[in-house]
């Protein structure tokens, strides 16, 4: 950033001085279709990309060996017990593992869910469990809708790998979004979509607050489609 305008028009490289490796050289490549300006704004936005999901990462990372310790903790337990079906199934029960329990647990999800055309639809309760919804459930590909420029749900349409999403799918979606929001009232809505990988949470971000880096947008008339079945 701070030799831009010692970057000659059409250099393909340039040379500058990398502060955090002990100043040494570092060559940069150029593209002829991008200024250096846009080139050094998109390095600067994939470093920030990048220490957030090292921040996640490494939170994962934590949980997994929380997991892991209990599952430790739990088959410790199981080789003690008496080699009765009532202390099993008693065991079993005291840490919810009961297979139909587990099954079900893992089939149901803490946030509205809605079925069409083959997609689910998932839609946030309130602040933080979007925050939960896009943070930890929504994979990069999904899609993301939100409506545009006051509060309301986060909206997730599940990927299905090879399929797009449906035209009627996403304005159903967006009508989700709209009227789980403040424009619940208004006659038209412009919501935002996006692929869930071009929406990040900023450090130090209040809940369910993120920043769009890519976005469009869809007029739509605020309504609950599924009503009947939801």
């Amino acid at each position: 950033m701070a030799h831009l305008t010692q970057i000659p028009a059409g250099a393909t490289q340039v040379e500058v001085v990398d502060f955090y490796q002990d100043s040494q050289p570092r060559i940069i490549k150029l593209k002829a279709t991008e200024t250096p300006q846009r080139t050094a704004q998109n390095l600067y936005r994939k470093a920030k990309n990048q220490q957030i999901e090292t921040t996640e990462l490494a939170a994962r990372a934590e949980r997994r060996e929380a997991e892991a310790f209990w599952c430790l903790e739990r088959l410790e337990e199981l080789a003690e017990l008496p080699p009765e079906l009532r202390a099993l199934r008693q065991w079993r029960k005291q840490h919810a593992l009961d297979p139909v329990t587990t099954a079900k647990a893992a089939q149901e999800l803490p946030f509205k869910v809605f079925e069409d055309s083959g997609f689910t639809i998932l839609v946030g309760r309130n602040a933080q469990n979007n925050d939960l919804l896009t943070q930890r459930y929504a994979h990069k590909d999904d899609l993301w809708l939100h409506a545009k420029d006051v509060t309301g749900s986060h909206v997730v349409i599940r990927h299905r790998a090879g399929q797009a999403v449906p035209a009627p799918v996403l304005e159903r979606a967006a009508q989700l979004a709209a009227w789980y929001s403040r424009r619940k009232n208004d006659s038209l809505c412009p919501v935002t979509y996006t692929p869930k990988k071009f929406v990040r949470k900023p450090k130090g971000a209040i809940a369910g607050q993120v920043v769009v880096e890519r976005e469009n947008v869809v007029l739509v008339v605020p309504n609950n489609p599924f009503e009947k079945n939801g």
